[in-house]
Formats: structure tokens, sequence, C-alpha cells
């Protein structure tokens, strides 16, 4: 069995295998801190509403993903699954749903979207176009580094899909990163994923940390100003995590390191 999950303490994205179901707890090779693994993995061939489960892709700390087939239209889609500590929570549930509702209104061409979202049985999802291809880290993972052409194509593409949603919506990404930009395949066009933390500006939930605790983004790719929790932020901020990215991408090498969080930001 392969789990992918993110550290809720750093944001750094692991993956772990085993012969058999894992469960327990892990300590991340970044950060050192203990990560929970998730115990309700849903298995293969599960429905939820008119989805039925066909992979594990990964976890987070605002749930499950997976991929999945819509029964009533046999198309694959991406799968986001609540698990039952946000869902018992009403703000954290409204803050779902009004990411449903922001990324169903989204129509760009390198800007993952939404197009349904439920409960099932007391659980809640949320169906996305599922993008087969791979992240900008799996790709440096494996090439260690991008070529510079590639790479600011990229990030004009992402550029103009940061700007739609500031123009369109007034919406900042807040998380971006190699991890969260993908590749179509065979298109070769980038995607932009997770917006599971972006915020609306304006909205009280727009905080640096999040009501548990935990770092909202990614310290080696967030901008000054969203480290101090500053609460006047703007497009800028994505401009910078974007740079950051491009920076990774074609160096192969973060901009900034330290042995912990506080150190790089």
């Amino acid at each position: 069995m392969r789990l992918k999950l993110t550290c809720k303490h750093c944001r750094r994205n692991i993956q772990i295998e085993g012969d058999h179901e894992i469960s327990g707890s892990i300590e991340c090779p970044n950060c050192s801190k203990h990560i929970e693994i998730p115990s309700n993995i849903l298995d293969v061939d599960t429905m939820v509403g008119g989805f039925r489960i066909e992979k594990h892709l990964g976890s987070g700390s605002m749930g499950c993903v997976y991929l999945a087939r819509q029964v009533s239209m046999d198309r694959q889609v991406a799968l986001k699954v609540l698990p039952p500590h946000v869902t018992s929570d009403e703000e954290e549930l409204n803050n779902f749903f009004h990411e449903v509702r922001t990324l169903a209104k989204m129509d760009h061409p390198n800007i993952v979207t939404a197009f349904e979202a439920g409960e099932s049985n007391n659980t809640y999802f949320l169906a996305m176009t599922y993008v087969a291809g791979e992240t900008l880290e799996e790709k440096l993972m494996r090439e260690k580094m991008i070529d510079q052409d590639l790479a600011i194509k990229i990030a004009i593409k992402i550029g103009d899909a940061l700007n739609y949603a500031w123009e369109k919506f007034h919406l900042l990404h807040r998380d971006l990163k190699p991890e969260n930009i993908m590749i179509d395949e065979p298109s070769g066009e980038p995607k932009l994923l997770d917006l599971g933390i972006s915020k609306i500006v304006g909205d009280d939930a727009r905080k640096t940390i999040s009501s548990d605790g935990f770092l909202v983004g990614t310290p080696y790719y967030m901008s000054p100003e969203q480290a101090q929790n500053r609460e006047d932020l703007d497009i800028r901020s994505d401009i910078y995590s974007l740079g950051c990215t491009l920076y990774h991408l074609v160096t192969g090498e973060v901009p900034y390191s330290g042995e912990n969080v506080m150190q790089v930001l």
C-alpha cells in the first residue's frame, strides 16, 4: 500500500509504502514532528455519492483525495473527502462549501475546477477535474531541475491563472509551490491545484496560523508579509511565491533553508 501525506507542521509532501495496511503515526523526515496517518482511508470500490473509489492519491489536513469514477458519466474525477474532525466543525464545513462555490465559478485553462459537492452517509466530498500527469515536485525529484525555457513558460501561465483568480474573485492561493502545479498529459499544460487554503481577501479565515495552530502555507515559498500574518495581502504575495517556485525549478534548490520553520521564515 502506498500513501501520500502532507505534514501539517512543515507542509512537506511525504510518500510512505508498506506491504499491508499502514496505520498509526510516522516521523516527518523534514521537521521530525509526528504525523498521524489517516485511519479512515476508503477502500477501492467504495461508493461515495455517485462516485466509485479507484485509488488513494494523497492526504492532507483537509482530507483525503482519491481517483474516482463518476458512475453516471463514466468519467474519472479527483474526489476530495473531508475527515470527521472537519465535518464536525461548522466553521470548517462552511469553509469547505465556500471553496466549492468559488472553484465552481472559475473558468481558466490553467486552474483545476470543481463541478460537484455533497454529502453521502455523513461523508462530505468534492469532485474536481482529474489531471492525469505529475506535479512539478515529482518532476523535480526525478530530474533535479527543469529547463529554464520550459520553467518560464509554466510560470507565465500560472501567473495568468493567479491574476485571473485575483481580478475576478479577489482570491489568493496562499500556498503556491511545485507540489501544487501539475503538468497535464498529453497536453503539457500546467494546472494550478489545491485551492483548499485559499481565502477571499476580507474573510476572517485569512490568518497565516490556522485555528488549530498549524501553519497556513509552505515556508520555503511564503512571502514575508504572509509570514508576518499581515491583513493587507494581495496578489503580490502569490507572485512572490511564484518567483520562489520558479527559482526552485531552474536551480533545483529552495530559495531559503533552515533547521526549522522559524529559521526559514
